[in-house]
């Protein structure tokens, strides 16, 4: 964006895009990616595929609801984590920590994840979870590896999150190991 190779649709939005990228790049997170077009809201990426939602189904008629969690409706910021945008936008609470889902997960006894994709979403999510739970409750986070992965050509940061988290003491279980 410094040297114009890219440039917003519509010009008068450049500078508070500039800005954000400034931001990100600050944040040090990831190396800065321009991401085609993916889980766009009312597309099939957005939503949960169908075997996984008949799965889901049949796990709220066996224990309890399912907590899906919406992200990335503001168009202003990376929405890696369902907790929180990467740079939050003041001006929508729906970019700000989700505070009503930390609560809620600190009252569960166990908190499974799965999702796309490890390397980035999955991981920031259950980072954003772990910081904001603490410590001492790492351990009710389970994620259920095979039904997730890495964004090709990003699998070392899948690994690198898969080291740190399971040191920290969140566990890794196979799909056909949970619950069985």
């Amino acid at each position: 964006m410094l040297t114009g190779q890219w440039q917003t649709r519509q010009p008068h939005y450049q500078t508070r895009a500039m800005a954000y990228v400034k931001a990100l790049k600050a944040n040090g997170r990831y190396q800065l990616t321009i991401w085609p077009p993916h889980c766009l809201i009312g597309r099939p990426g957005h939503n949960v595929v169908t075997p996984l939602a008949e799965i889901l189904t049949e796990w709220e008629n066996t224990f309890a609801m399912v907590d899906y969690v919406s992200k990335g409706l503001n168009h202003w910021t990376e929405h890696y984590s369902a907790v929180k945008a990467e740079i939050p936008d003041p001006d929508d609470s729906s970019t700000l920590l989700n505070t009503r889902l930390i609560n809620e997960l600190k009252q569960a006894d166990l908190i499974v994840c799965s999702g796309q994709a490890l390397s980035h979403c999955v991981a920031n999510t259950l980072r954003d979870i772990a910081a904001n739970l603490g410590q001492a409750n790492i351990s009710k986070l389970v994620l259920i590896e095979d039904t997730t992965s890495p964004v090709p050509g990003f699998e070392e940061l899948a690994q690198q999150f898969l080291v740190t988290m399971t040191a920290q003491g969140m566990r890794t279980v196979k799909s056909t190991e949970f619950l069985v």
